[in-house]
């Protein structure tokens, strides 16, 4: 938008369009001289579609109505490692040394159990940690720790660890297949001494098993209705081309999607926590009623639920406005609400939910803003010191729903001040119809004479400071307007006048 801008001031080429391309048949003949000469300061010639060229992949068309947009439908997921959420706990065995007098070892049957909320799992493949530790040991063990699993040859897994006082060893798996009973399963333990000697007395050793470092690739099971934190995130937000808007901007019809992608069969509710970040470092919050998601139905891969904030049902308008940075995002998850869905599920690590968020911003908008000053150099025009009378000539043909007018400062280099100051009315905007699009471009030739003082000023000044001030059509009497892809402006900048040399 700022390119816009710029281009409609022509303020961005300035000293870019000198020379035989100004067209000096546009600026006005008659300025009251007898001997004329006729200075280019700028010219253009551009349709949005033109300004918004480099804006491809954020620009869409609605037939010739234009549309900003950005969209990422997988910024964050939550999968059964969310659903499922598995911790375990730790199995103690008691080791009495006195038993190794008669024996070679000593075993034990012990009851592993997976802590998952609100569900029931009967199978899971499985990543996981092995940790052992012992202590009050008389010496050390050699740990046997057979796990019921369905993917290695006898359904056993047998894993074999040195276990020391005070000391843990580690040992890793993966892709195991684990069938539970009421979220237990039975692990065999077996010990003897490491090093096999006699006449052990009669204390009592402990070992430690932990297993941790969860992760399932697979489950099997049922789940009740589950509450998941999403994990908070940014989304950077690149409308660059609306960042730089100033002043008040009110967009007509901006929407930002909530984009749901689910692989699972389970509904939900989805409480959004949603804000954005703004230029100056501030938090706007993005208000968001929860909304629900549709599950997969049987056979279908995935199912997509959309919840629009529109400016009916939160303040994403006066957010869109604001132009924040970042997209802050997070929420609450409630899946399977009222435990509705009681069917077995199985579910592998790739049924998942994806969130994402989409903007669609319609160039349908009132604006009422004052853009940063910009400079003109004077340095490079010779011809401004010989200049004894002369007009500032404006010519345009507008077909864009916006006008500008501009405050023009005389800068004095020497005595770093303003020596003059002038106001113009610079662009009229086209004329619109009650639905805000263009019905009738504007062609206007706006004519200021300088005075003699205002020559001098211009004389002296090493620079001009232009502030412009812009107003969408009929902005008085509240109308939105539409800029379309062929929305057009024609304007050349220019000084008509009377030289005298003083060689």
């Amino acid at each position: 938008m700022k390119k816009m801008l710029s281009s409609l001031l022509v303020l961005s080429i300035l000293s870019g369009c000198m020379g035989d391309e100004f067209n000096t048949d546009l600026l006005v003949d008659d300025v009251n001289v007898n001997a004329g000469v006729a200075i280019p300061l700028a010219k253009t010639s551009v349709t949005m579609e033109d300004i918004l060229s480099d804006q491809t992949d954020m620009v869409k068309y609605d037939g010739e109505n234009i549309i900003l947009f950005q969209e990422n439908d997988s910024l964050e997921y939550v999968g059964i490692n969310d659903f499922f959420r598995l911790s375990a706990s730790s199995v103690d065995l008691s080791v009495p040394f006195v038993a190794f007098n008669t024996q070679p070892s000593y075993a034990a049957t012990e009851e592993l159990t997976f802590s998952i909320p609100n569900a029931e799992v009967y199978e899971m493949e499985l990543n996981y940690r092995l940790s052992a530790s012992g202590s009050n040991l008389e010496e050390p063990l050699l740990l046997t720790v057979a796990i019921p699993v369905s993917n290695v040859s006898g359904a056993v897994r047998e894993v074999v660890i040195e276990v020391y006082n005070g000391q843990t060893t580690v040992q890793s798996f993966a892709g195991d297949r684990i069938s539970l009973l009421q979220n237990k399963v039975d692990l065999g333990l077996s010990v003897q001494p490491l090093y096999g000697g006699a006449n052990y007395s009669t204390s009592i050793g402990n070992v430690t098993l932990t297993i941790d470092e969860l992760s399932l690739n697979y489950v099997k099971g049922t789940m009740d209705e589950n509450q998941v934190t999403m994990d908070e995130g940014i989304y950077e937000l690149d409308f660059d081309v609306l960042k730089d808007i100033p002043g008040d901007i009110e967009f007509a019809d901006p929407q930002l999607s909530i984009i749901v992608d689910n692989a699972t069969p389970f509904m939900g509710e989805i409480a959004a926590g949603l804000s954005g970040r703004l230029n100056d470092g501030s938090i706007m919050p993005l208000s968001s009623e929860p909304f629900t998601i549709d599950g997969a139905d049987s056979g279908e891969e995935v199912k997509r639920s959309r919840h629009i904030l529109t400016s009916a049902n939160s303040n994403v308008s006066s957010f869109i406005a604001k132009t924040p940075e970042q997209l802050n995002y997070g929420g609450i998850l409630t899946l399977n609400p009222g435990g509705v869905y009681g069917d077995e599920v199985e579910l592998f690590d790739e049924d998942r939910i994806y969130i994402g968020y989409g903007f669609e911003v319609p160039l349908e908008l009132r604006l009422n803003a004052a853009l940063d000053e910009e400079v003109v150099e004077l340095g490079d025009i010779d011809m401004i010191d010989d200049l004894t009378k002369g007009n500032i000539v404006i010519t345009s043909v507008n077909s864009l729903p916006i006008g500008a007018s501009a405050t023009i400062d005389f800068y004095e280099e020497q005595s770093a001040s303003i020596i003059e100051t002038m106001n113009i009315d610079m662009v009229k905007p086209a004329l619109v119809n009650a639905e805000g699009k263009v019905s009738e471009a504007v062609e206007s030739i706006v004519e200021v004479t300088l005075t003699d003082k205002q020559i001098e000023s211009l004389k002296a000044a090493s620079e001009l400071r232009v502030r412009v001030q812009l107003n969408t059509s009929d902005y008085e009497k509240g109308q939105m307007v539409i800029f379309q892809r062929q929305n057009a402006l024609e304007m050349q900048l220019g000084i008509r006048g009377k030289i005298e040399y003083n060689n």
